[in-house]
């Protein structure tokens, strides 16, 4: 346990790796000061993400420890924290929000509320690349099915609206269905219901090779385009540098390197989370610097 305290700036009172034993947590929380002054919620999450989950402050996320921030406050923060919130649950940390008082639900619920959908974005051009290799289980198959599913249904699907395709990839990529294939999200759902599993190994620099061509074949002039990957292999082959999301057993550094920042990498601990971050991601694709020909990426 980790605690830091934060007004108009946020202090670390003790590291993860502090106290061993509940009692010294305990005792130091008695004797724990008040120190009044302003909310900055933003600031202080940032602060979180920076200092106190890391390796070296006793973060112990490398073998598979959950993370997890529970933010309590009072008060309405004079900064922006959705965007420092999205950043630290793309680290992997799973956010709890506690309102106490006067606080304003209809902002404070966006720390960890779901985002409900994408009416901004009336046009995008959306492909899923899912990994079907021997290294996935068909359990976490099926996850990357519902996460597809979820994601979908956030959109405003239709022929001149969003719309969505799916490549899986092992050794070698195939086509699930293309882009213009269907125009509904009951048909999309269908689809991506009958997908089997390929197996074989993790080529991840060859399917994006083939993901360029299938994009340009099916380009439409002035919109967006996006690519999703999601995979829990550490890739066969090179020159990745995209937007990456890492689940399960993924290699932070391997991540970094295809993201190129760590402001453009996410992580869960295992499929099941990815329900955790489909609203950033959505978030991501709706917000003004999405609406580019830029690539996105969820890659372990």
């Amino acid at each position: 346990v980790a605690l830091v305290l934060y007004s108009d700036k946020p202090r670390l009172e003790f590291s993860l790796d502090t106290f061993e034993k509940k009692p010294e947590v305990l005792n130091y929380l008695t004797k724990l000061p008040y120190r009044g002054g302003q909310t900055y919620t933003g600031a202080a999450i940032d602060f979180v993400r920076k200092k106190v989950f890391s390796k070296k402050m006793g973060s112990r996320k490398d073998q598979g420890v959950q993370q997890l921030a529970v933010v309590i406050t009072d008060g309405e923060s004079l900064d922006n924290f959705t965007g420092p919130a999205s950043k630290l649950r793309r680290k992997g940390v799973t956010v709890y929000a506690v309102g106490i008082q006067n606080v304003s639900m209809t902002n404070f619920s966006l720390l960890a509320s779901p985002f409900l959908g994408c009416e901004e974005t009336e046009e995008a051009d959306i492909y899923f690349l899912i990994d079907g290799s021997g290294s996935i289980y068909p359990d976490d198959f099926h996850d990357m099915k519902v996460f597809m599913n979820e994601l979908i249904s956030m959109f405003q699907v239709g022929t001149d609206r969003v719309r969505f395709g799916v490549v899986q990839y092992g050794s070698t990529p195939q086509t699930e269905f293309e882009i213009h294939q269907y125009n509904t999200v009951a048909q999309l759902k269908d689809a991506i219901k009958g997908i089997q599993q390929l197996g074989g190994g993790t080529r991840t620099g060859d399917a994006l090779t083939y993901m360029q061509r299938l994009f340009n074949s099916s380009v439409r002039a002035q919109v967006p385009q996006f690519l999703i990957i999601i995979t829990d292999g550490q890739s066969q082959d090179h020159g990745i540098v995209i937007y990456a999301i890492g689940v399960k057993s993924a290699v932070q550094s391997e991540l970094e390197d295809i993201a190129g920042t760590k402001d453009r990498m996410f992580f869960v601990n295992d499929f099941d989370s990815l329900d955790l971050i489909k609203h950033d991601v959505v978030r991501d694709i709706c917000s003004p610097e999405g609406k580019f020909n830029i690539i996105l990426t969820a890659g372990a």
